[in-house]
């Protein structure tokens, strides 16, 4: 259980599973218009709850098991509310690696 340099900054992204490992990296943008990318694996049949930065209002999706260069395979839908946090986006049954891009 190692924390990176990101784990002082921010949480951005919460997984709720039974058991096993999951383990979340920032990866690079690397595409016009994407700001940032999360890559959270380990993931099965998991809840994932995601807090979007408010100061980047640009749109957000997610990929499962996406291959370079994240433009087809399968997007999860994810279903926004609002709570104290701000907005909130979450994706149900996700199993495999998870790319959230904004």
């Amino acid at each position: 259980y190692r924390m990176s340099r990101g784990w002082h900054r921010e949480c951005r992204v919460f997984v709720r599973r039974d058991g096993g490992t999951v383990s979340c990296l920032e990866q690079h943008s690397g595409e016009i218009g994407v700001s940032r990318r999360l890559l959270v694996r380990g993931l099965r049949d998991a809840e994932v709850t995601f807090y979007p930065e408010t100061s980047r209002s640009g749109k957000v999706t997610g990929l499962v098991d996406g291959v370079y260069p994240y433009i087809q395979g399968r997007f999860v839908h994810f279903e926004a509310t609002d709570d104290d946090s701000g907005k909130r986006l979450r994706a149900k049954g996700v199993t495999g690696s998870l790319l959230i891009s904004w």
